[in-house]
């Protein structure tokens, strides 16, 4: 094991040292989750993995901003990633790559198809909209694996590859990912309409929220079909009743079962009646748990919210059918266009 784990760490080192010596330079660990965390290791390999991860933490150190080097790696589950691996100064930056749109899915088919010879045009009856409709929820690689199975259904007729062919190859592959479920149709609505109502009552809110920065109804890595990500504004600790209030109704403006369970969570533990004191009554002892008199005053609470979204809702239809069909179209806004898409309407 010993003669493994230096010719391990040597390579690692090698590798250090050939970015320095080319930089600027960009130095890519691929996979870097298969690493493991030192939290999790044990059994008889656990000193040789910590070694490993302890000598890619000296050499990710070692670069310095005049030696112009940067560090990146991709991974799939950041959760697995050792905590020091992501500490300022090393790999401290997360960016999720989401799935692609339909928009994008149609430019990967385009991309694939040309690569492997394919005629797209006025002579070919392949469709690309309609083929990247049908991918919606999957990956490049997905849409990659259609189109080479689509050509071998071509090649033994020795004919042409059709859209027949791309279609009968996406409906009988499995998703190569658990969590990217295709949306079509009504599906793909609802969830529009449900991050439509949450838009909507963030926008009614004003600056208590902060303001939208991004609206989505691409599915993502940990199995939500859609995201709302806000501007930051003050912290919450700071908060007023009046701004827990709007984010209670923000987070039921998806219909009563939608994020009940964030709602009923910072009625309890963000303080509405337990932490913060911003209940009806202020007890004279601070309670970890809540009890009785604390479940009832959140449940009302959660009845006033809700109350407050339906009544939004119901004077600003057109306004969330206007952002639903938006999204629907675009899968993706960002907070500026949906600010256009509501000063053009």
């Amino acid at each position: 094991m010993a003669g493994y784990l230096n010719g391990h760490l040597a390579a690692m080192s090698q590798d250090s040292k050939e970015a320095r010596r080319f930089s600027p330079s960009i130095m890519f660990i691929d996979e870097l989750d298969s690493i493991g965390s030192r939290e999790g290791f044990n059994g008889s390999n656990a000193s040789y993995h910590t070694q490993v991860v302890n000598a890619l933490l000296a050499e990710l150190q070692g670069f310095s901003d005049r030696e112009n080097v940067i560090g990146i790696a991709a991974a799939n589950q950041v959760e697995s990633i050792d905590p020091a691996l992501r500490r300022a100064g090393r790999l401290d930056r997360v960016v999720e790559v989401s799935l692609p749109t339909i928009d994008a899915l149609e430019k990967i088919f385009a991309y694939y198809l040309e690569r492997h010879g394919a005629e797209l045009g006025k002579n070919s009856d392949v469709a690309l909209r309609p083929l990247a409709e049908a991918a919606f929820g999957k990956t490049g690689a997905d849409v990659n694996l259609a189109v080479r199975g689509a050509i071998r259904r071509a090649r033994l007729p020795k004919r042409a590859i059709c859209q027949d062919d791309l279609l009968a190859e996406q409906y009988s592959r499995p998703l190569q990912n658990d969590f990217a479920r295709p949306l079509h149709g009504e599906g793909l609505r609802r969830v529009a309409i449900h991050e439509a109502g949450h838009a909507l009552l963030c926008l009614e809110a004003g600056e208590s929220l902060g303001g939208i920065a991004y609206l989505s109804i691409t599915p993502r890595p940990d199995g939500s079909l859609g995201f709302m990500a806000t501007r930051p504004n003050s912290d919450v600790s700071m908060r007023t009743r009046a701004d827990c209030m709007a984010l209670m109704t923000m987070m039921l403006g998806g219909g009563a079962c939608s994020d009940l369970a964030k709602a009923m969570s910072l009625a309890l533990a963000l303080g509405m009646v337990c932490r913060f004191g911003l209940g009806n009554g202020l007890p004279l002892r601070w309670r970890e748990e809540p009890n009785g008199s604390d479940m009832k005053e959140a449940e009302a609470l959660l009845v006033e919210a809700y109350d407050q979204a339906k009544s939004i809702i119901a004077a600003k239809r057109e306004t969330m059918e206007r952002i639903a069909n938006a999204l629907v179209e675009h899968q993706e806004l960002s907070g500026e266009e949906l600010g256009r898409l509501l000063e053009e309407s």
